[in-house]
């Protein structure tokens, strides 16, 4: 039963995985329509962020890791950027999220197979003693946490589609909406259930009055059933998923972004260079981009600010408000309700991911699958803004006839 768990290593070991990053940027190179992507605004902000991190390698305290990781992530980011545009813009709106159904079906049956082998460990919750999945070797519970969220999307897609399909397929697709939560909830993980929580939103406010109120009824009857199943009270729900079995809200977060935080405002107005850890010298490669230089930071925010400084945290900001910008502006003036649907839960997963990043440093991370799954997305999402925008100018432009007076002139004689 564990058989296909034990294939997830080789498949996705630390030098093998950047083998698959080729004909990702093969696709971007030769097979994505480039002039039409250079030319937005919002690819020019972030093609800006990307080129700030790589120009950082000018004045890094030691250039040949700056030029490294930066080169690597501006690789990971652009790549990953473009292929999800171009996918978006080729796909149908129904089957634009299929491209997940790999990861979607190996997680979820990584989860089923952890919690079967119940691999994971015990916690002590408010005197009643909790399972925390780890669902895979090597896998801790927050990775598998965040790993569901990014899949979420598909069953959720899916199921919205299935309200016009058959009960059977309602659900199959609700079951799978579900279990994401169940997930989340099992792996204990609070960054990946706030992340979850984007999403979930994300749906309900692109949705219409009728189908909002029952997708949000239906929402509070599962999360009923899970609270049921899992015996959970309001003291025991507070110590496991707020103070996680710790005295201190925060845990482990606080002394690690205290440590972030002495260090962000060390960074200066430029930082110290993208991938850098301040006061860290003397480093020697060793195979990886992560061995013997860097430290947990905790928080993407503190470690742009300290590895790219404030120039680098302005940059990620304005990246951030023009997305919105471009985004309120095509859903206003979106008619599709599919189309609006599909907007809702995009942005809900980006912006679930930078909250997520608010508690796990995977901004400067290029390697994590967080990071190339972040880039995807958000190129999914500039993808059908652009679809949006293009149905909209196909459109034909129709006059209403001139109205008559109210008191029509009648003629003399």
């Amino acid at each position: 039963m564990c058989y296909p768990l034990g294939l997830v290593p080789y498949l996705t070991g630390q030098n093998l995985r950047w083998i698959y990053l080729i004909p990702l940027v093969l696709l971007a190179l030769f097979k994505a329509p480039l002039k039409k992507i250079v030319n937005q605004g919002l690819f020019l902000v972030i093609f800006a962020n990307v080129l700030w991190g790589v120009s950082s390698t000018i004045w890094s305290e030691n250039y040949m890791i700056s030029l490294m990781k930066g080169g690597v992530a501006a690789v990971c980011a652009l790549s990953a950027l473009i292929v999800g545009w171009d996918w978006a813009r080729r796909k149908q709106m129904r089957y634009l999220l299929d491209l997940l159904a790999p990861a979607f079906v190996l997680i979820y049956l990584a989860g089923f197979l952890g919690i079967q082998k119940q691999m994971g460990y015990l916690l002590d919750f408010g005197g009643q003693v909790g399972q925390v999945y780890v669902l895979a070797p090597g896998l801790n519970p927050n990775a598998f946490g965040i790993l569901v969220v990014m899949v979420s999307i598909l069953p959720l897609w899916r199921f919205y589609l299935s309200l016009r399909g058959t009960l059977f397929e309602q659900m199959i697709w609700g079951a799978g909406s579900a279990i994401a939560i169940y997930f989340c909830l099992s792996s204990n993980a609070r960054a990946a259930l706030v992340a979850l929580s984007f999403v979930f939103l994300g749906g309900l406010l692109a949705m219409g009055m009728r189908q909002r109120y029952q997708i949000f009824l239906g929402g509070v009857v599962v999360l009923a059933m899970l609270w049921s199943a899992q015996s959970l009270t309001i003291d025991y729900f507070v110590d496991r998923y707020v103070y996680k079995g710790s005295n201190a809200i925060l845990m482990s977060r606080e002394s690690v972004w205290k440590e972030s935080f002495d260090m962000a405002k060390k960074g200066g107005l430029v930082g110290i260079g993208y991938g850098l850890t301040y006061g860290l010298k003397g480093y020697e490669f060793q195979g990886q981009l992560s061995m013997g230089f860097y430290r947990e930071k905790g928080n993407s925010q503190l470690a742009i600010m300290e590895e790219l400084g404030v120039v680098g945290l302005a940059l990620y900001i304005l990246m951030f408000v023009v997305l919105m910008a471009t985004v309120w502006r095509t859903f206003q003036r979106c008619r599709d309700r599919d189309a609006k649907l599909m907007i809702g839960l995009l942005v809900g997963i980006t912006v679930g991911l930078m909250a997520h990043s608010v508690f796990e440093a995977w901004w400067t991370a290029p390697g994590s699958s967080t990071f190339i799954f972040y880039w995807a997305v958000l190129g999914l999402l500039m993808g059908v803004l652009d679809r949006v925008r293009a149905a909209q100018r196909r459109q034909p432009v129709t006059y209403a006839p001139p109205r008559s007076p109210l008191y029509p002139v009648r003629p003399m004689g």
